[in-house]
């Protein structure tokens, strides 16, 4: 009986704040580090070294993977049409980084998987709601099985999602795609330039078996 209470007609999930209607109750909330008046100075001199380390060095790529993820924050309602694929040797940091991403942007916004059937299968609903998906250990005979659903959902600005004794529903796309492995050619490429996945050979630098267990303890502390 309150006439000031607030009433939804439906939830969605839309990235592009200008499109929400007052009938519409929108779960994207924004990024809480980034959305607040007063700014603080946070040194990020390791974070910057881990992932040049996960490039390999290459300055183009370091600044490409810094850009991909400022977009993400500035505009993450307009897809980049890629992912990052990186490939190293085991131990190298990957699920640091992809750590250290998820806190950036809100763990409610990203999701780690070992699955691409979780985002490529019939019941995709994991999809829903995010931002950013990690693929842990892509499996070379799988991503070229699912290479096609891959570069779908990579584009596509709308999606298909469905979820076990749940209605198929069709919903906005903002999900972008970060993939990591140990193996060399885990990640097909077709030579499609508006899909082609970003692949980078990470330096293996900080192993404990280059660097010791002492100076690889102390190098990664830091960045917990």
């Amino acid at each position: 009986e309150d006439p000031d209470m607030k009433e939804y007609l439906e939830v969605i999930f839309e990235c592009d704040k200008s499109k929400v209607l007052k009938t519409q109750y929108n779960i994207f909330k924004g990024f809480t580090h980034f959305d607040q008046q007063e700014t603080k100075k946070v040194d990020l001199s390791g974070i910057f070294e881990h992932i040049k380390s996960l490039v390999d060095y290459n300055e183009q790529q370091f600044d490409y993977v810094l850009n991909w993820f400022a977009q993400l924050i500035q505009t993450p309602h307009i897809l980049p049409h890629t992912c990052l694929v990186f490939i190293s040797e085991e131990g190298v940091g990957k699920d640091i980084f992809s750590q250290f991403i998820s806190s950036v942007i809100n763990e409610e916004y990203t999701m780690n998987t070992e699955k691409l059937d979780n985002i490529c299968g019939k019941f995709n609903s994991a999809i829903g709601g995010k931002l950013l998906i990690t693929i842990n250990e892509t499996n070379p005979v799988e991503s070229r099985e699912r290479i096609e659903n891959i570069k779908y959902i990579i584009t596509a600005d709308k999606v298909v999602i469905e979820g076990k004794y749940k209605d198929a529903v069709k919903a906005s796309n903002f999900c972008r795609f970060m993939f990591f492995s140990n193996r060399l050619f885990a990640f097909s490429v077709d030579g499609n330039g508006s899909r082609r996945p970003n692949i980078m050979k990470s330096s293996s630098k900080y192993l404990s078996s280059n660097i010791g267990i002492e100076e690889n303890k102390k190098f990664f502390d830091i960045l917990a």
